[in-house]
């Protein structure tokens, strides 16, 4: 499929309130590297569930532990449910993660200029919050980008919700699927809160993976804080 690419005058549209898309953008990516130098690590519990055609369901739940110097990693906590290939496909999603968060890897699914054109929407509100929305044009057809649109935060220019199909096949078996990424804001930090990806994977069918995020671990921002503010209850 084609990717549509902007002439430059479209993709730099001013927005009534006085900013242009390419100002939207760098100034996420600033908050963005701000965050990076400021939140060295972070550990959260997640919880995949994975969703398949006739009933057949696989649930898995992982510790994941973030930090700057060496990317994430999972901590397998428990699992149950099909096994067989839907084992592989946890075991798969969690290899990805772990590489594209490592030094080498981050600017291969970044929202920049380098991966992206843009094309501002306008504004929408999303969970009381005032968002810029942004049309994704990714420049090339890759696994790691999202031919869709992303909400970022008028208020901190940080990534509320991001929508669409990878821009690439993401394997032979999988191809291009949908995916809706939330986030939500964690003390100062904007971190993810649920994926929802649905694909029409070979000899398996349609199958849907949700990852939810829950308990983050943060620095200053004790654990009561973070249990309320995921809807948790505290122990």
């Amino acid at each position: 499929m084609a990717v549509l690419v902007l002439p430059a005058a479209a993709a730099f549209a001013e927005h009534p309130g006085g900013l242009c898309v390419g100002d939207v953008i760098s100034k996420m990516n600033q908050r963005e590297e701000n965050r990076g130098r400021t939140l060295s690590t972070y550990s959260a519990i997640r919880h995949y569930t994975l969703r398949g055609e006739k009933g057949r369901t696989s649930e898995m739940t992982v510790r994941l532990s973030y930090r700057s110097d060496s990317g994430k990693s999972f901590e397998v906590l428990s699992q149950n449910g099909s096994d067989g290939i839907f084992s592989r496909v946890f075991e798969k999603v969690l290899q990805a993660e772990a590489e594209t968060s490592r030094d080498g890897d981050r600017d291969k699914d970044s929202i920049s200029p380098e991966n992206y054109d843009f094309r501002l929407l306008g504004m929408e509100d999303r969970d009381g919050r005032s968002c810029y929305t942004v049309r994704l044009l990714p420049k090339r057809k890759s696994k790691y980008l999202i031919d869709g649109s992303a909400w970022i935060d008028a208020e901190d220019f940080a990534l509320v919700r991001l929508e669409g199909r990878t821009a690439g096949s993401v394997s032979f078996w999988i191809g291009r699927p949908y995916i809706v990424q939330s986030y939500e804001k964690v003390g100062g930090y904007w971190l993810a809160s649920k994926n929802d990806s649905v694909a029409n994977a070979k000899f398996i069918g349609r199958t849907e993976l949700t990852i939810d995020s829950s308990e983050y671990s943060v620095p200053g921002l004790d654990h009561q804080q973070v249990a309320q503010r995921f809807g948790a209850t505290a122990n």
